[in-house]
């Protein structure tokens, strides 16, 4: 019997072929459409602070605070629009969001772009409404982003907020 160290023989590295998906040629904008949640629900008092993921809503009450928090969820199905030039824009394309409430308008050339979205329009009523933007604006109707791509970048931190207005169900009297 041996008295020194147990031999050990190392794994072999085994070669392996990697498929990369490929893009169209250009830049590219996406993002995503999120759930932004407050669970807060009923007029404000002067010296309460807003709970977590909250904010005080101008009208009054409480409003989602317009930050992707943990455990934000995507909102499936929306339909959001491309323009080209600054906002509104002239539509030249349109896309859905995923599962995970994502996005993505490929193969641009550098220019300037709208990414708007309507909650009341194409099937967006059904899926959205009611509710409010939190971000990018703290509005209630369509919403936009200008954005300008210089090259074939890809800009995918453009971002859409919703709060639905009677959801979650708040757990209380």
């Amino acid at each position: 019997q041996p008295t020194g160290p147990t031999p050990f023989a190392f794994p072999t590295a085994v070669p392996s072929t990697i498929d990369v998906a490929t893009l169209p040629p250009g830049g590219s904008i996406g993002g995503r459409v999120w759930h932004d949640l407050c669970s807060v629900w009923g007029p404000t008092a002067p010296d309460v602070v807003a709970p977590d993921n909250c904010a005080e809503d101008p009208r009054g009450g409480y409003r989602a605070n317009g930050q992707l928090d943990a455990g934000e969820s995507g909102i499936a199905g929306v339909v959001l629009h491309l323009g080209e030039g600054l906002c509104p824009g002239s539509p030249s394309a349109q896309t859905t969001t995923d599962a995970q409430g994502g996005y993505r308008f490929s193969g641009l050339v550098p220019g300037s772009y709208c990414v708007s979205l309507d909650p009341a329009g194409d099937s967006n009523g059904n899926i959205l409404l009611p509710g409010g933007w939190t971000y990018p604006l703290g509005i209630d109707g369509m919403t936009s982003i200008s954005m300008a791509l210089p090259s074939d970048e890809v800009a995918l931190e453009l971002s859409f907020g919703w709060d639905y207005e009677l959801l979650p169900v708040p757990l209380g009297p």
